[in-house]
């Protein structure tokens, strides 16, 4: 029996035996693989449908890119003080309210390049918010002598994560329907 001030993540030699990190670890891979989908996604979409320039196209990913860039270090005193668990969850559902805008005003034939651009501020800052969280909530979750494991597979996991949601990226804007001929 486990001694009573070990955490149970301490106990046992596989990290998927633990409920908590395999929790953390799901939903990681979920957030990464969906912000991979999105930084392929809204670039073609800026192309495809609303027939975006080069230059507007490099605004595009300048913005989604812009908010980890100014916002890290505040995400990361957010989550020293906060719930990092509440800060994670938070930061997913304003990222995907703000990409349910992008198919319905798609579907209403309202969609616009300044709207992509608003989402890809706002999802980038949601995402660098829950990142920070994630980042510090890890050590928390397993012993101090599973963190090196940990941390290697967390980071295999986004890889394996950001390259499925690439890709998916570009099968689900290959499938989705084709802007007509211009009028």
């Amino acid at each position: 029996m486990p001694p009573r001030n070990m955490p149970p993540s301490a106990v046992g030699s596989s990290l998927w035996r633990h409920r908590n990190v395999r929790r953390y670890l799901t939903g990681q891979a979920a957030s990464v693989a969906g912000s991979s989908i999105t930084q392929i996604a809204l670039p073609v979409l800026a192309v495809l449908h609303l027939d975006a320039t080069t230059a507007q196209v490099a605004w595009l990913a300048f913005l989604g890119q812009l908010p980890p860039a100014l916002l890290a270090l505040h995400a990361g005193a957010l989550a020293d003080r906060y719930s990092k668990r509440r800060q994670m969850i938070t930061g997913d559902l304003v990222s995907a309210a703000v990409l349910a805008t992008v198919p319905v005003s798609a579907a209403l034939g309202t969609l616009t390049l300044t709207q992509l651009m608003i989402v890809a501020v706002v999802q980038g800052t949601a995402s660098v918010l829950h990142d920070a969280a994630a980042i510090s909530l890890l050590p928390g979750l397993v012993d101090r002598s599973m963190i090196q494991r940990s941390n290697s597979r967390v980071g295999t996991l986004f890889a394996i994560a950001a390259t499925g949601g690439s890709h998916l990226g570009a099968v689900l804007t290959a499938m989705g329907p084709r802007p007509g001929p211009a009028r």
